[in-house]
């Protein structure tokens, strides 16, 4: 795997903090349907914009690309300096 591709990869895992819908939470939701769909989708794009200040996903990918070069320049100039 490149660096950028894991780079890119831990940037997408997600939040060690962010908690699943409680079960108790979704009464007379029904496992799967849409309804049940719509919550986690709301729930996750929140989670986004709490965590990161955006849920745009165009936003998000720049953010990681731009983490990924910041790193990349970064190992690169550790590669030149020889450390």
């Amino acid at each position: 795997m490149s660096l950028r591709a894991a780079v890119a990869l831990h940037a997408l895992s997600p939040i060690p903090e962010a908690a699943s819908l409680d079960p108790e939470t979704l009464d007379g939701v029904r496992p799967g349907s849409i309804e049940e769909q719509l919550i986690t989708l709301y729930a996750e794009k929140e989670l986004l914009e709490k965590t990161l200040g955006t849920s745009d996903p165009t936003i998000l990918i720049a953010m990681v690309q731009s983490m990924e070069e910041q790193l990349v320049a970064l190992y690169d100039e550790k590669v030149e300096l020889g450390v």
